[in-house]
C-alpha cells in the first residue's frame, strides 16, 4: 500500500509470491498452478441431486385442507429473527407456501450419512425471487437453501 488516503495497492503477496502488482495486474498463471484450498476441501459434500420433488413438504392425511405452520420472522436492516405463525393450504397432502410471503428453507445432511433433510418457512422479504445456498452457517455445514419459486 502506497498511500493510505487513496488506498493504492503496489502489490498483494499469497504464500511468499506476488500474485498482483500494481505494473504488472494480477499474476493469472500462480492462479491456474496453484489449488486455492487443499484437495481434501473439495468434494466434501455427499448429497444426492436435489429434485423438485424432494423440495416438497408433504402433509400427513390426518390434516384437512388448512395448517398453521410455525415460522422464522426476519426484519429489514437487522439479523435479529422472531417466531411466528402462518396459515396455510394443503392440496394432495402438499403443503401450498408460495402463494404466501415466506420462503422455503430447506437444509440437507451433507456427510452422506443419514440423507436427512429438514424444512423451515421464512417469512418477510429477504428474498423476492430465486434461490440462495450455502454449506457455511455458524452451527453446521450442511447444505442450506432457501428460495421462493
Amino acid at each position: 500500500l502506497s498511500d493510505l488516503d487513496s488506498f493504492e495497492i503496489e502489490e498483494v503477496y499469497k504464500n511468499g509470491e506476488v500474485v498482483f502488482s500494481k505494473s504488472e495486474g494480477i499474476k493469472e498463471e500462480y492462479f491456474k498452478t496453484k489449488s486455492r484450498f487443499s484437495e481434501r476441501f473439495y468434494n466434501s459434500i455427499k448429497v444426492k441431486p436435489i429434485t423438485k420433488e424432494d423440495l416438497l413438504i408433504k402433509v400427513p392425511k390426518l390434516y384437512n385442507n388448512k395448517v398453521t405452520c410455525r415460522t422464522i420472522k426476519v426484519f429489514e436492516n437487522t439479523t435479529f429473527t422472531e417466531e411466528g405463525e402462518i396459515t396455510l393450504n394443503i392440496a394432495n397432502n402438499i403443503l401450498e407456501w408460495e402463494n404466501k410471503d415466506c420462503c422455503l428453507i430447506a437444509v440437507f445432511e451433507r456427510y452422506g450419512k443419514n440423507n436427512n433433510v429438514a424444512f423451515g418457512l421464512v417469512e418477510g422479504g429477504i428474498i423476492k425471487e430465486g434461490a440462495i445456498a450455502t454449506t457455511w452457517a455458524h452451527d453446521h455445514h450442511n447444505l442450506m437453501v432457501m428460495g421462493r419459486t
